[in-house]
């Protein structure tokens, strides 16, 4: 039997994924008392592919079908616990593998940040925030990037760029759920 640690490449994939789970979990929750309808659909490979965590049908939520600006839409969840210290959600922009981040690649609506420690979620419109990023990029934070070991145990370095929530907030194409966030605490 082997253990793994904090150290172990799998560790970090172990702890992200049951951090995304839960993530969407609190989307699901929030947005079905809200009267949509929340599909899973990582059980499809076209889907998987495309980066799509959730789609969502809204059935009753008049303001949110006008805020998405349709009835059905895909979303990619962020769950960031970290957002509270930092002030900042991120984008990958560039993969370790030297491709094009999730932020330009994914084939999503929205994404939508769930940052527990504030109770709160954004939906971003997707195409909205990438021509926002385009259009200012000195709003952004640019750090160095992530560099860490792989599974194989390469370095891989990754490109990001941070926004600061209070600036993503104020932007029309974003809009901010609450949520009890002692609910979801641990």
């Amino acid at each position: 039997m082997t253990t793994m640690t904090n150290h172990d490449p799998r560790y970090g994939y172990t702890r992200t994924t049951r951090l995304g789970k839960l993530g969407e979990k609190i989307l699901k929750d929030v947005l079905t008392k809200n009267n949509a309808c929340v599909v899973d659909e990582q059980t499809d490979i076209k889907i998987q592919y495309q980066g799509i965590d959730l789609v969502v049908e809204i059935v009753l939520d008049i303001y949110l079908e006008k805020f998405i600006g349709k009835r059905i839409f895909t979303t990619d969840v962020k769950y960031d616990e970290t957002s509270n210290e930092t002030g900042n959600v991120a984008y990958e922009l560039e993969s370790s593998k030297n491709n094009v981040g999730w932020f330009f690649k994914l084939e999503v609506d929205t994404f939508t940040h769930v940052l527990p420690d504030r109770g709160e979620m954004i939906i971003v419109k997707a195409p909205e925030v990438r021509k926002f990023y385009k259009e200012n990029p000195n709003l952004f934070y640019h750090p160095m990037g992530h560099i860490g070991p792989t599974a194989r145990g390469n370095a891989k370095k990754t490109i990001i760029a941070c926004l600061p929530v209070d600036i993503l907030k104020e932007q029309d194409f974003t809009l901010t759920i609450k949520f009890d966030k002692e609910k979801y605490n641990g």
